[in-house]
């Protein structure tokens, strides 16, 4: 089975999240790569909600197999250059080959 890591902060979880993740899901199983709050603030405020928090939401999730801690920003940036695309399926795609 593949593999799909997606980078994010989920701060508070929203349906372009939970589209996002059936969606990777669809390509293999999903391991989310969770900003920790240091590297959150390291580019915007701090999130509502501590990362153990956001982990325990994410966790609980069926489309997501696995939380890990994101500890800085940089990777994150590759998932959040096409957040915003219409075209859902070139999201996927380019996270499916990172």
């Amino acid at each position: 089975m593949n593999k799909v890591y997606v980078g994010m902060s989920a701060d508070l979880i929203h349906p372009v999240h939970l589209n996002i993740l059936n969606e990777a899901a669809k390509l293999g199983e999903v391991t989310v790569g969770l900003l920790t709050d240091k590297a959150i603030a390291s580019y915007k405020r701090l999130p509502y909600l501590e990362y153990e928090q956001r982990k325990v939401v994410l966790e609980n999730l069926k489309s997501v197999k696995e939380v890990l801690a994101h500890l800085i920003k940089e990777k994150s940036l590759i998932f959040n250059k096409y957040h915003d695309s219409d075209n859902s399926k070139r999201v996927y795609e380019f996270i499916d080959n990172v």
